[in-house]
């Protein structure tokens, strides 16, 4: 039952990515949930500590969002004006966004700015 089920499943995905004709973009008075699932295990002990993070974010920064990470609850409190987060949360300037690494983050940024970026292009080269 098992594999009609994920037949079944994989099959309305598949007809669904074909009938897409763009991305849905989330609306500025909306709210992005993510969920991740991290598990920890303890090295001495093989322990497994299991959390779940999960974040409501809106898209436009204007409300509070929530960011529940390791157990704890924080509200982020809306950005100021003219200020914003990064990355961006609105999808008209995520479409911006140059998807080519090497773009992302040019050869001459900052090495102030490369020690946040670890896989940015330009932090490999310095540490080669």
């Amino acid at each position: 039952m098992e594999n009609v089920a994920a037949t079944l499943l994989n099959g309305a995905a598949a007809w669904e990515r074909e009938q897409a004709k763009e991305p849905v973009a989330p609306r500025d008075d909306q709210f992005i949930y993510s969920k991740r699932i991290i598990k920890e295990t303890e090295q001495k002990t093989g322990k497994v500590q299991t959390y779940t993070d999960e974040t409501w974010g809106s898209v436009d920064v204007s409300k509070p969002s929530l960011v529940m990470e390791l157990g704890r609850e924080m509200w982020e409190e809306p950005a100021g004006k003219g200020a914003g987060v990064w990355p961006p949360r609105k999808w008209s300037e995520l479409k911006e966004l140059p998807q080519d690494p090497e773009k992302l983050c040019p050869r001459d940024c900052a090495p102030r700015r490369t020690r946040h970026w670890p896989l940015c292009p330009a932090s490999r080269r310095s540490r080669e």
